[in-house]
Formats: structure tokens, C-alpha cells, sequence
């Protein structure tokens, strides 16, 4: 004889399974450089040190109209290049500019 399952048995364990479940994180908003913001003059080779980032995570760059931009580059070699000729991003409007972390790896601003 076949057993036929108790339907609100079965809702109920579920939803227990789901509430017992640990809620995802809400991502957080980091402002690179902190109170210097994106600016000449601050060391952001180092500045990420302090912070665990995550996927979802956004980064801020604040900094003074028409005196910087946002220059995300590809790799290692480009950044310490400091060359924006091959930009994957590249901002230059306003007087900020925000970034989400979309994957996990090395991201290279200048």
C-alpha cells in the first residue's frame, strides 16, 4: 500500500526549514579612502586592508567636480601603470561615482 503524505505536515516542515534558514546579508557600502575620499595623496594599495568585502558589496568614490575621475582597469600591470588606455570602467561626471562588487577577485581603480 502506498503512503500518500500529510500535505500540511509537509508545508509546515518546510517552512520551518526555511525560517531556520540564516537570512542573506545585506551588502555594505564602503567609501574609499574614508573622510580623505577619492583624492591625491592616500595610499589605496592599503587601504582595503581594514575591510572584508563581498559580493554585492558597494564601493563609493566621492570626490571634487571636475578634479578626478574613476578609472577601473583590467589587471596588475595597467594599474601600476597607472594607464587608462583600456578602461573596463571609466567615470568621470558629478562629483561621485559607486561601484558594485559583482564577483570575487582582485578589482584595479585608478
Amino acid at each position: 500500500m502506498a503512503v500518500t503524505p500529510n500535505l500540511p505536515l509537509l508545508l509546515l516542515a518546510t517552512f520551518l526549514l526555511l525560517a531556520a534558514a540564516p537570512a542573506p546579508s545585506a551588502a555594505e557600502k564602503f567609501v574609499v579612502g574614508d573622510k580623505k575620499n577619492w583624492a591625491a595623496n592616500v595610499n589605496y594599495t592599503t587601504w582595503p586592508d581594514q575591510y572584508h568585502f563581498h559580493v554585492g558589496d558597494w564601493l563609493q568614490f566621492n570626490y571634487a567636480r571636475d578634479m578626478y575621475d574613476v578609472v577601473q582597469v583590467a589587471n596588475q600591470t595597467a594599474y601600476d601603470k597607472c594607464d587608462p588606455t583600456n578602461p573596463l570602467v571609466s567615470y568621470n561626471r558629478g562629483r561621485g561615482f559607486v561601484f558594485q562588487l559583482n564577483h570575487t577577485g582582485r578589482y584595479y581603480f585608478i
